[in-house]
């Protein structure tokens, strides 16, 4: 008896991490309160057009400058440049080097992490890009979402 209950909790230990992984759903996206319109120029020359777009479910860029942990919201972004991706393909990055310009004509370079994520929805429906494999993003115009929406 001790056997056969031993053998059920370890079952059930081994079974519910893999379990958990299987519920993610891929094109379940962040839907913030500011609406940022977006251009996306991936790393094969790919122009995609998004809304209520997020950098890892948030309205900022963040990374490292220096031993600084920056934080740089969408609202004082005119665009982003991702400068050391040209090898994503054949090897696996770590960080990667991100240029900001700023909507006051500054500019900023930071190192991002290359498995952070921006999601967002375009005429297509809703996708999801590493930040290693976007060549550019051109923040366009700010809207305001529909209140209350969170996750959709």
């Amino acid at each position: 008896m001790n056997r056969y209950f031993a053998s059920i909790v370890l079952f059930t230990l081994a079974a519910v991490p893999v379990w958990g992984m299987s519920q993610y759903n891929k094109d379940d996206i962040t839907i913030p309160p500011e609406n940022y319109i977006v251009e996306i120029v991936d790393i094969d020359g790919v122009i995609t057009r998004g809304e209520n777009v997020t950098y890892d479910d948030q309205t900022l860029v963040s990374g490292t400058r220096g031993s600084t942990e920056v934080f740089i919201p969408f609202e004082r972004i005119q665009s982003i440049d991702l400068t050391n991706n040209e090898d994503v393909i054949t090897r696996e990055l770590k960080d990667i080097k991100v240029n900001i310009l700023l909507n006051d004509g500054s500019s900023l370079e930071i190192n991002g992490k290359c498995h952070k994520e921006l999601t967002g929805e375009s005429d297509f429906g809703r996708f999801r890009i590493r930040l290693d494999h976007i060549r550019r993003v051109s923040i366009l115009e700010k809207k305001q979402s529909p209140v209350g929406v969170e996750m959709q």
